[in-house]
């Protein structure tokens, strides 16, 4: 398994998990992959740090448990600080989300916050209206089967 830094032409970065380089490569060159962000299908791998072999004689310095600890605790309550202000400030339409950002978008429903579930293809259709609509990092509870 390799793991990439990707960008699109338009500069979106994001990270691309494939089987091999030339997995990679063949899912280029066919088209494959898309910027989840603008869906642009021009994409380019980002260079990356360079392993240094410096002999059997250097080891390796672990980081600080601490330290690592500490900033997977920050980037946790962070995300469930976004969480809980998507969760308070945006109206779940559910599976409804693409014709509901239509609507507002045309006039024909009051505009406010909404969050909710759409598919690649109505994403693009959206963008292709020019309605802005961005995927979350979070995932999207099934209200069906909360409590």
């Amino acid at each position: 398994m390799v793991v990439y830094d990707l960008k699109c032409a338009a500069g979106h970065g994001f990270e691309g998990w494939f089987r091999s380089p030339d997995d990679f490569q063949t899912q280029c060159d066919d088209g494959l992959l898309s910027c989840p962000v603008c869906h642009s299908v021009e994409v380019l791998r980002k260079p990356s740090a360079a392993r240094l072999n410096r002999g059997a004689q250097s080891k390796m310095v672990p980081a600080s448990g601490h330290a690592a600890s500490s900033a997977h605790r920050a980037q946790v309550a962070m995300v469930k600080a976004f969480q809980h202000f998507v969760d308070r400030n945006f109206e779940n339409v559910g599976s409804k989300f693409a014709n509901e950002a239509r609507r507002m978008h045309y006039g024909e429903a009051e505009e406010r916050n909404i969050r909710g579930q759409a598919t690649h293809d109505e994403v693009r259709e959206l963008h292709d209206e020019g309605i802005e609509a961005q995927p979350l990092p979070i995932p999207s509870p099934d209200t069906d089967k909360l409590n």
